[in-house]
């Protein structure tokens, strides 16, 4: 089957290393967020602060900061990842700290003056305790709506019984945690499909997303996908983004 053999091409071919989309590029188009997450990092980051970057990947936006080596520490919990920033990052003089997951931070009580995190996991009770008093938490994440058109037309619909992972709840939640949230956003962004190499590519990288997907399973649903983006031009899917500030109390109750 002709259509399967090139899918499967494709699927062999894709690797990521790091968290580098640049393979997407010129395969997909997105709406533009309302906000910038570079700039409400650097709205907040002074040159003498501690920081703490949360699954850096291979510390691509990190580096871009600018910000003094011995004063970052960074974790990841993907292995190659990891070996990626012991590779690029520890030579720095950046201290890179394993952390496979959320649950608990092998990092010790008010360390940073900011921790940062961009579609990463984290436990807030974790990061309030690691965090100096009146330090700041800036995290932008990937909603539980995200992709739900590309997810239904490949997988069917999966997330229905998926807990929902919206800005109101972590709100809430960052409260109760002892924050303060001082800036919050929340969009829907279209994106756009143009290719099917890159609808491959976000399934295949993407794995918690599209779970148990595989071109040999989906080849149905991928022939489908690529006859609309031959017939439109793209397969319009959406994406959902959040994003918050928050703050530790400067008097820690808990």
């Amino acid at each position: 089957m002709k259509k399967l053999e090139d899918y499967q091409t494709i699927e062999n071919t894709i690797e990521m290393i790091g968290w580098d989309f640049s393979f997407l590029a010129d395969k997909t188009r997105e709406e533009p967020l309302p906000w910038s997450y570079e700039t409400l990092v650097k709205r907040r980051l002074k040159p003498a602060h501690r920081l703490l970057d949360m699954g850096t990947g291979g510390g691509e936006f990190l580096l871009s900061l600018r910000h003094p080596d011995h004063l970052i520490t960074v974790t990841e919990g993907y292995a190659p990842n990891h070996d990626l920033c012991l590779k690029r990052l520890k030579p720095r003089g950046i201290d890179v700290v394993f952390c496979e997951g959320d649950g608990f931070l092998p990092l010790p009580d008010a360390t940073f003056d900011i921790v940062i995190n961009r579609h990463e996991s984290y436990n807030l009770e974790e990061v309030y305790r690691i965090l100096k008093p009146g330090g700041f938490f800036i995290t932008q994440q990937v909603g539980s709506e995200n992709n739900t058109p590309l997810i239904k037309a490949l997988l069917g619909d999966l997330k229905k019984h998926a807990k929902p992972f919206t800005l109101s709840r972590e709100i809430e939640r960052a409260e109760k945690a002892g924050f303060i949230v001082l800036d919050h956003n929340e969009a829907f962004p279209y994106q756009r499909y143009q290719d099917i190499e890159a609808v491959i590519f976000m399934a295949k990288i993407i794995q918690w997303e599209f779970p148990d997907f595989s071109v040999k399973r989906c080849c149905a649903a991928l022939t489908r996908i690529e006859a609309i983006i031959q017939s439109e031009g793209y397969f319009g899917s959406k994406e959902h983004r959040f994003m918050f500030v928050a703050r530790k109390q400067v008097c820690n109750h808990g």
